[in-house]
């Protein structure tokens, strides 16, 4: 048995050419250098790894994400009421003039209780009302939103931004503690905002309505005080928020940096490996074009 060496030779240097495109190819439709544990141990392990780390900041940015606009929501709520806050100031003003229709004016104030308590109880985003609470004493006045989680096992970290909401709940149906419905004494009235009646004060008693005054200025300071509150938690969320999306960049860069090909490298690596391919081929045809020139010699 005669063997044509060239011809195998060729024929081997071509089989090489054909993995390596193989190769090339899997890497450029896959985005990776790196498929498998197979293909590189240590860098598909941290890889694998530093994928796991980020694939957790996803759900914690969304619970990020829902904490802000349940907070967002408690805030308008604030605003609202703040607001209506400062007209029943003005109409308590108005309420202490001499001559007054105080009845009037206290439909107008009852008009503005009945919307500030409304306001408290539809200010909610996914069950969780920081406004209106059916009790303090039962309630978990601590509001925790996720900011974190790190490690595994007993290495596992969890971090949390907190909102104490005793001094934000506007109504407290069991207990009165909320900033509208809790009862305030200012001189010689004693009341909640939401029992504040000047419809059977006579012109003789109107400083009685400067105590009424002074118990919605003083819910207002403590309206405004809750959304300063709230906008300082909003604040920690955004920050929480723009580390996480950082450190997630962080975390492709560094995975990808492992595994991931360099598509243009790849790509003029393919070009080549054709030419290559082109070039093989004819070696091979030119060798087995060879042994039949031999052969015709003993015709």
């Amino acid at each position: 048995m005669i063997n044509n060496a060239s011809a195998l030779s060729a024929l081997r240097t071509l089989e090489s050419i054909n993995n390596q495109i193989n190769t090339t190819n899997q890497r450029i439709s896959s985005g990776r250098s790196i498929g498998s544990a197979a293909d590189g141990p240590s860098q598909w392990s941290i890889a694998t790894r530093i994928e796991s780390e980020n694939a957790t900041l996803s759900p914690v940015r969304d619970a990020l994400s829902i904490g802000r606009a349940t907070m967002d929501v408690t805030t308008t709520g604030l605003s609202a009421v703040n607001t209506a806050l400062q007209d029943m100031r003005n109409l308590l003003v108005s309420a202490r003039q001499l001559g007054a229709d105080r009845a009037s004016i206290q439909n107008e104030i009852a008009g503005l209780l009945t919307g500030m308590q409304s306001t408290a109880q539809s200010s909610v985003l996914n069950g969780e009302n920081y406004l209106a609470i059916a009790d303090s004493a039962t309630e978990n006045m601590t509001k925790s939103v996720l900011s974190n989680v790190s490690g595994s096992g007993a290495n596992l970290s969890v971090s949390t931004i907190d909102l104490n909401i005793t001094d934000v709940i506007l109504t407290d149906a069991a207990a009165g503690t909320g900033i509208l419905d809790q009862t305030r004494t200012v001189g010689g009235q004693t009341t909640s905002v939401l029992n504040i009646d000047v419809s059977g004060i006579a012109d003789g008693d109107v400083a009685d309505i400067d105590d009424l005054i002074g118990i919605v200025d003083a819910a207002i300071t403590e309206v405004i005080s809750a959304e300063a509150r709230l906008g300082a938690a909003i604040s920690q969320i955004d920050s929480a928020d723009n580390f996480l999306s950082s450190l997630s960049t962080a975390y492709s860069n560094a995975s990808g940096g492992l595994v991931n090909a360099n598509l243009e490298e790849e790509s003029a690596r393919l070009q080549a490996l054709q030419t290559q391919q082109q070039l093989a081929i004819e070696s091979l045809a030119i060798a087995n074009e060879t042994s039949a020139s031999i052969l015709t010699l003993f015709r």
